[in-house]
């Protein structure tokens, strides 16, 4: 993961040597002195933006275009078609590269590394072509109006891995609560699959922090990211602030081993966990397939719902803990809309929620045709035990936790005992792994 202490970028990442396809081979912990950089070219700020953008479309399959300290323009890079990764990264790891946005189109084995991006990364292809293979990893966005977009042509753009990168205040811009393109989001998937989102940290974005689901087989992961909040205080009272909303369906889409950390009183998201079919979940053909919501902690996270999903065929969602939300977990659909079907709702942990002075109950489940297991949940409230087929659920269960603290600057993961329940009779709940 990425720290931020004392204004310095900590990055605690387990990268994987990447061969010519985008395979990844076993990860490493780089505990080691960094391997000297070899430059294969390296581009001066003082170069014109085309001039920096021909030598990523020049460079030879697997070579390094290195960046000299300082402050670049916009880049917009067309047809750096490459077969082994080319990765534009800074010419030293002393050396500060701080770059006004890029915008690649009809391109394949980039990578971006060790940026500082003070516009996003604009992955946008025109009509004819369908890039592939990118790669940004350990690069820092601040106060930017996007983080990464992309947004496939002839097809969506696939393989792309976003890594241990640090997003803070991601703001679309003006005062309106206008988003636009992209907006106050720091990943937008506009028409792409087969995308890993992972060990990264997300912190005071506007709009969304993932929008979009997979637009084919290839899934969209989210796995092992932290995302703080807080909700921005000028666009509290507009945003809609989703950590992921899926807006128009999606295929074989992830949230795994993920925190959603906000403080009492002070949410890191309007509704974290936002898949629903169109606006307001009525347009039925925009059904999920393949969801899995599955080992995630949120902890003081929503203004509204922390987990809300709708229609979806095969559904995971498993052993998830929500404290301090505001309304808690709904599975459901819209009315007109068929149920979903095949779903697995079990070992989930949903306790001491706000809403309604505690009156809106943790869980609301439901809406299954099929294979429909709502069972092994847990809840402050009777709610747990009322879901259909609950014979192994727990009501009205008080709160006991082997541990609460965790300061997120000092650059360690979660502690073992993080919101893991003691004296619980169900298996129930997030265990912390792998940040």
């Amino acid at each position: 993961m990425l720290f931020l202490i004392a204004g310095v970028i900590v990055a605690i990442l387990a990268l994987s040597a990447s061969d010519r396809s985008g395979n990844t081979s076993a990860s490493t912990p780089q505990r080691d002195r960094p391997r000297p950089v070899v430059c294969g070219k390296t581009v001066y700020p003082s170069e014109p933006a085309d001039e920096i953008a021909s030598a990523i479309v020049r460079a030879s399959d697997g070579e390094t275009v290195c960046m000299a300290s300082g402050s670049y323009p916009a880049i917009t890079v067309l047809s750096a078609s490459h077969h082994a990764y080319v990765t534009i990264r800074p010419v030293s790891a002393s050396a500060s590269v701080t770059v006004a946005g890029m915008e690649v189109r009809d391109s394949s084995f980039l990578r971006f590394e060790g940026l500082h991006m003070s516009e996003g990364f604009n992955m946008r292809d025109l009509p004819t072509a369908a890039s592939h293979d990118y790669q940004f990893i350990a690069d820092s966005f601040e106060n930017a109006a996007y983080g990464i977009v992309l947004y496939g042509g002839s097809g969506p753009i696939r393989k792309v891995r976003i890594e241990g990168n640090y997003m803070r205040n991601i703001d679309f811009p003006g005062s309106a609560c206008a988003s636009g393109y992209a907006g106050g989001q720091a990943v937008t998937l506009y028409y792409a699959e087969a995308v890993t989102i992972a060990h990264n940290i997300f912190k005071e974005v506007s709009w969304h922090y993932i929008q979009g689901g997979s637009a084919g087989p290839g899934g969209v992961k989210v796995e092992h990211n932290l995302f703080e909040g807080p909700i921005p205080a000028d666009r509290s009272a507009c945003t809609h602030l989703n950590v992921w909303q899926i807006w128009q369906g999606g295929v074989n889409d992830t949230f795994s081993d993920n925190v959603v950390l906000g403080t009492a009183g002070h949410p890191a998201a309007i509704t974290p966990i936002l898949f629903e079919t169109g606006p307001g979940g009525g347009v039925c053909a925009d059904a999920m397939t393949g969801t899995t919501i599955s080992n995630n902690l949120f902890i003081n996270d929503a203004a509204a719902y922390s987990i809300q999903v709708m229609t979806t065929t095969g559904l995971t969602l498993t052993h998830n803990t929500v404290v301090g939300s505001t309304y808690g977990t709904i599975v459901y659909k819209t009315p007109g809309c068929p149920a979903g079907s095949d779903y697995d709702v079990r070992f989930n942990i949903d306790v001491q929620n706000r809403g309604n002075s505690g009156r809106s109950p943790d869980m609301s489940l439901g809406a299954c045709r099929g294979r429909c297991l709502f069972d092994h949940n847990v809840s402050s409230d009777a709610s747990a035990a009322r879901a259909p087929g609950a014979r192994h659920s727990v009501g009205y269960w008080r709160p006991n936790w082997i541990m609460t603290s965790w300061d997120t600057s000092v650059g360690h993961p979660p502690p073992p005992g993080y919101y893991v329940p003691r004296r619980l009779r169900v298996p129930a709940g997030y265990r912390p792994s792998g940040h």
